[in-house]
């Protein structure tokens, strides 16, 4: 009889014992869904971050090209006018200057389309 009675506290004893590791099992679980969820979390936070510093800084590039723009169309616009702040001051020379460039212009083009006639033909 005093085997049966060991024998039955041995099985008490594993049951409680699986009863314990199963508490422990399920709490272990909880921490973990827990820590999952806190994490989950914090990447949401991290991600909400990154995502405004990236909107910002593409903000800042758009608004600095439309400066670059602004003050390159403003500088378009000042040489222009200083062009023709200089053209009214003293048109014949620059009716010259436009006439000598016209000319220079005009032969460069005319001996760079002989030659290339020429090279052409003598190939054909």
């Amino acid at each position: 009889m005093k085997e049966r009675s060991s024998e039955k506290l041995d099985v008490e004893t594993h049951e409680e014992e699986e009863g314990k590791m199963k508490a422990n099992l399920a709490k272990t679980v909880m921490d973990v869904g827990a820590k999952a969820a806190h994490l989950s979390y914090e990447v949401g936070r991290v991600k909400s971050v990154v995502g405004d510093a990236v909107s910002e800084k593409i903000e800042d590039g758009v608004h600095a090209a439309k400066r670059a723009a602004r003050r390159s169309l403003y500088a378009a616009e000042d040489l222009r006018d200083e062009a023709t702040f200089r053209i009214k001051q003293k048109p014949l020379r620059w009716v010259g200057v436009t006439l000598g460039v016209g000319f220079g212009v005009g032969a460069i083009v005319g001996f760079l389309t002989s030659r290339i006639g020429r090279g052409r033909s003598s190939k054909g």
